[in-house]
């Protein structure tokens, strides 16, 4: 075998796997982070047909109930469920179900964002 094949053979390996590699991270954008300020596609939910459940509110727990605010942990780069709008604040259809939550429990809300793998271990025992 000629040395210019050879050199070509023992390339072979490394170029299909930068070629993958550049497909495979072509795909991966920012896009979910700033959804709605390129596309206008945020749309508005109308939540005023809900109302405060009493019997649903009574079962909050105490602390909760005192502070007002239900508080969720989110990791905001999900679009449609969950990202940052134009306006830097969280938008998508998780934070839709989270006000809706929020008006049948009678408490305000408002959404943290977290790295998604640190959420679960976040709540610990609470």
């Amino acid at each position: 075998m000629n040395t210019p094949r050879r050199t070509l053979l023992r390339a072979l390996p490394a170029a299909v796997l930068v070629g993958t590699a550049a497909s495979v991270t072509a795909g991966c954008t920012r896009a979910s982070e700033r959804l709605d300020s390129e596309s206008n596609t945020v749309p508005e939910v109308d939540l005023r047909g809900i109302e405060r459940q009493d019997d649903l509110a009574a079962m909050v727990p105490a602390p909760i109930r005192e502070r007002g605010e239900l508080i969720n942990g989110a990791a905001l780069n999900y679009a449609p469920g969950e990202f940052v709008g134009s306006d830097g604040e969280a938008v998508g259809y998780d934070m839709d179900v989270l006000a809706a939550i929020g008006q049948v429990l009678g408490l305000s809300t408002r959404t943290e964002s977290a790295v998604f793998a640190q959420i679960i271990p976040s709540i610990g025992s609470k």
